[in-house]
């Protein structure tokens, strides 16, 4: 599945690979993909106008 969102997309991407990784080192790949994530989200509140909310997302 696609976002269109080159971020995001990567951390999907990523995530439908974790049954290749061995257990033991899923939680670093899930700890990756939340920082990923987590910085992508903190990057659209730093954009003008900031994040899409229900208030500004255009219609």
């Amino acid at each position: 599945m696609e976002t269109g969102n080159p971020a995001v997309d990567g951390a999907l991407a990523r995530l439908e690979t974790i049954a290749e990784v061995p257990a033991e080192a899923r939680a670093g790949v899930y700890g990756e993909v939340h920082d990923l994530l987590r910085d992508t989200l903190a990057g659209l509140d730093e954009r003008p106008g900031g994040a899409p909310t229900p208030l500004n997302v255009a219609r």
